[in-house]
């Protein structure tokens, strides 16, 4: 779905007619694709100005039409609000999470997306990154792995592991700053035991002083926004993929949930009834 605003506070949805849900006009896009994100190539030829990396399968609710195997493919735009997918087939086999940011400093585009490994014992949420150069997309490697600080920090927050989630990202001269959504877990583990359902949330700060260098997290890994801040995020919270320039300040917006992950489902990730009527009564969300 679309949106603008002057200010980044107040905002509207503009009423189209590309995508028919419901009874009427809506602010839906074509590109429908899960967590899909945008950024400006600024050495695209104009009927690709925009570039998109999204997760697709073909049970997700509205699913694009072209798509075949579940992975996230990558789509152009010439206006941001209609799009083509690169191609139908994914340019990475993995799936969910996924951000992106155009790098100005590296001229580069850079990709940050979810994969699953074992590591040490269970199934972990792990980054992987691309680049995006002269209109063609890396593969992608490994770049953030959880170790054994993570799982003392998880159990010094009273939760038992951690893996991440997911990573926003700025460019910051010839370097790239990272927001790092660290998952922390609370059992019971899932699918036999290796894998994390339950738990909440909080970003860290990592950093890549060069391109293709190693990633760092910030010495002793403090908390950069805590999910019990506020009321309305004390259960969740992930970045945006990157900031926005607002005057002479950069904003880094975030969504939260009171709620935390997996509530409203059993260990096989089946939905309990009782306490999803309950979320869907109770439930609040925000942006801050």
């Amino acid at each position: 779905a679309y949106a603008e605003s002057d200010d980044g506070i107040h905002w509207t949805k503009p009423k189209f007619d590309f995508v028919f849900h419901g009874s009427g006009p809506n602010n839906l896009v074509n590109l429908a694709l899960h967590s899909a994100t945008v950024f400006i190539d600024p050495a695209s030829p104009s009927s690709h100005r925009y570039r998109a990396v999204g997760c697709g399968y073909k049970s997700l609710f509205m699913a694009h039409a072209e798509i075949t195997d579940p992975g996230y493919y990558t789509a152009h735009s010439a206006d941001g609000l209609h799009w083509k997918l690169d191609d139908n087939k994914p340019r990475w086999y993995s799936a969910d999470v996924v951000t992106t940011l155009y790098h100005p400093g590296q001229q580069r585009g850079l990709v940050a997306m979810k994969y699953t490994p074992r590591v040490g014992r269970i199934m972990r949420r792990s980054i992987h990154t691309a680049e995006f150069r002269n209109g063609v997309y890396s593969d992608a490697v490994s770049a953030l792995y959880a170790d054994e600080y993570d799982d003392m920090s998880a159990i010094a927050r009273g939760h038992t592991s951690c893996d991440y989630y997911g990573m926003g990202m700025q460019g910051a001269g010839s370097g790239t700053v990272g927001f790092l959504w660290n998952f922390w877990h609370d059992l019971p583990y899932t699918g036999d035991g290796h894998f994390a359902l339950y738990g909440t949330s909080d970003v860290t700060l990592v950093y890549q002083p060069e391109p293709g260098g190693k990633w760092f997290h910030v010495p002793g890994r403090p908390t950069f926004i805590d999910h019990t801040a506020c009321p309305w995020m004390n259960g969740w919270i992930n970045t945006s993929s990157c900031p926005v320039e607002m005057g002479d300040e950069h904003w880094l917006f975030f969504s939260g949930f009171n709620i935390s992950h997996g509530f409203y489902l059993d260990p096989k990730w089946g939905v309990l009834d009782k306490w999803s009527e309950w979320t869907t009564r109770h439930g609040r969300s925000g942006i801050g």
